[in-house]
């Protein structure tokens, strides 16, 4: 055997390893008024508050068919305040090294028994209202010595004791942005005020980073003046005409390609400006042409000179990724709406349907070359990217299939390759295919996130799961959000201008839709489980299959 063949083996000796052992975490939950923690460097923001904390996490490795980590706040019932933004709410009314023990209400305190990244988030959604004119009351433990008078900045080798302290409350005064209408982020005040908030913050971003979503999100955000820098932006990109060699195809990047033209075919559709066209045909082409003999595209494309002179070869490292793969297939779409395409356009177009029509009724999209993910709602965004991509193509049950899988993934929505980056930016783009019912409820489900991540200068945070800024610190962490919040102004194909009301789901199946997947199926009524058997979605008929399986007798399985 050589070696490498040994290299794969061991790989996969230490994957099996790594599947069959879970992880989680075995530190106690630590009294943060009697000690600081051992792992002091990865803090939370704590939304508009101006303040940033280190909060107790339970890690839990490995989610049924895939692999990934996912951090949990639940257990975890106290906040140590590491940091405070100069001139923000927090600033001069708490300290770096306070400890955040409840919130307290007209009707009392209300300490915290639930994740506190949660309960505080729904704390500042309360107090922003305007009869509650901003107040969000909080009591706290101060140390009667300050033992930490900045942010904390590495790990301590042992648990350091902390003095005396005493507890008080303490009045942050929060902005006044409203409430969220019960049909949010659709004829809402409240998600009006914060998209403005968000489109200043977006405005002063790095138009040209490397997948182009502040100029997209600016683009759809409808702002006149926001709307003015985007298209500036994207003028200035599409001078870049690139050049087509077969024999170059292999060193261009899948991802910057996918994001741009997108970008510049969201433009050509909204404004008509055919100054675009040049680039828009020339970076398909490429994509086009750098497509794998199997309809996707890696980190790159399948080299010319790596598949010996030949096009749609193999792709380069581990092959393919189908995250950049669905943004070169939609991009390739929305160019044919620009009436970009060719022979190989075209061919390129039809090799994606066929490969990721496949999952339909099967599974979400894996990794790469996976099998369908029949007990996951959606995996890096992914499900969110093909509900739109069979949207464009008029293929009515893929995006119905995509899109409710999207609107049961809320309890997903921190999960995901590397980070959670893309989920919040592809999943509700996706929901909303199946009409603002269905967009409203599942962003109600995770509200509570949308509003812990959110700064007091009115961006958002990109916040890693455990805590800390995590791997995708050099992209925007507004402009996905600001997507989302754009999705009522209809600017764009991706944000549902064209939206088909023949796939919309009503009020009742949109909120079962959201909350489905938190189901206790092991309660339900054994005709109750029969009837999932027959549900849409896989990973409910495989729960409902499972929770059957429980049952002891065949009475309890089976009703004549």
């Amino acid at each position: 055997m050589t070696m490498n063949q040994l290299i794969p083996l061991k790989s996969l000796l230490l994957l099996t390893i790594f599947l069959a052992s879970p992880f989680t975490s075995s530190a106690a939950i630590i009294d943060l008024t009697k000690s600081l923690p051992e792992n002091a460097k990865s803090d939370y923001l704590l939304g508009p508050t101006g303040m940033r904390g280190w909060i107790h996490t339970t890690g839990e490795r490995l989610k049924q068919q895939d692999v990934w980590i996912t951090y949990s706040t639940a257990e975890a019932r106290q906040i140590l305040v590491t940091k405070i933004d100069a001139g923000s709410p927090a600033d001069g009314v708490l300290k770096v090294g306070d400890v955040i023990l409840a919130i307290e209400r007209e009707n009392g305190l209300n300490k915290f028994n639930a994740s506190p990244r949660v309960q505080l988030a729904k704390a500042i959604d309360e107090a922003e209202k305007k009869e509650n004119e901003g107040k969000l009351r909080l009591q706290i433990w101060r140390p009667k010595k300050n033992d930490l008078t900045s942010n904390l900045s590495g790990d301590t080798k042992d648990l350091k004791p902390r003095p005396e302290g005493a507890t008080q409350t303490v009045t942050l005064k929060l902005k006044v942005m409203g409430e969220y209408s019960v049909t949010a982020p659709y004829n809402c005040p409240k998600t009006d005020a914060i998209r403005k908030q968000t489109v200043a913050v977006v405005m002063k971003e790095n138009m040209n980073s490397q997948i182009s979503l502040p100029m997209l999100a600016l683009l759809a955000s409808g702002d006149e003046a926001a709307m003015k820098k985007a298209k500036a932006a994207i003028q200035a990109l599409g001078k870049n005409v690139p050049k087509i060699s077969d024999e170059n195809i292999g060193n261009q990047s899948a991802w910057k390609y996918g994001y741009t033209s997108l970008a510049l075919a969201e433009y050509y559709l909204l404004t008509k400006d055919e100054s675009v066209l040049p680039a828009i045909r020339g970076m398909n082409e490429i994509l086009a042409r750098g497509q794998s003999i199997t309809g996707d595209w890696g980190h790159k494309m399948a080299g010319f000179k790596f598949n010996d002179g030949n096009l749609h070869g193999r792709l380069h490292g581990y092959a393919a990724l189908n995250h950049s793969s669905l943004t070169c297939y939609y991009a390739l779409l929305l160019g044919k709406k620009c009436g970009v395409e060719s022979p190989k356009i075209l061919r390129a177009i039809q090799k994606s349907t066929e490969n990721f029509s496949y999952y339909i009724h099967k599974g979400v999209i894996a990794y790469g070359y996976h099998s369908p993910r029949d007990q996951l709602y959606t995996n890096n965004g992914m499900s969110g990217i093909a509900a739109l991509i069979f949207h464009v193509q008029g293929n009515k049950q893929g995006a119905r299939f995509f899109a409710l899988h999207c609107a049961a993934a809320a309890h997903m929505i921190e999960t995901g390759h590397t980070g959670s980056h893309f989920n919040p930016l592809w999943t509700p783009l996706g929901a909303n295919v199946c009409g603002p019912e269905l967009t409203s409820a599942y962003l109600k489900q995770w509200r509570w996130l949308q509003t812990i991540t959110r700064k007091w200068d009115g961006g958002f945070a990109y916040q890693r799961p455990g805590g800390g800024r995590g791997s995708y610190r050099h992209l925007s962490a507004s402009a996905p959000h600001l997507l989302y919040l754009s999705l009522p102004q209809h600017k764009l194909s991706t944000t549902g201008r064209e939206s088909d009301r023949s796939t919309w789901v009503s009020k009742k199946e949109a909120q079962e839709l959201a909350s489905i997947a938190l189901t206790d199926f092991d309660a339900l009524e054994t005709p109750e489980l029969l009837a999932k058997l027959g549900h849409e979605l896989p990973p409910i008929r495989i729960a409902a299959a499972q929770a059957l399986g429980k049952r002891t007798t065949e009475a309890d399985r089976f009703i004549p």
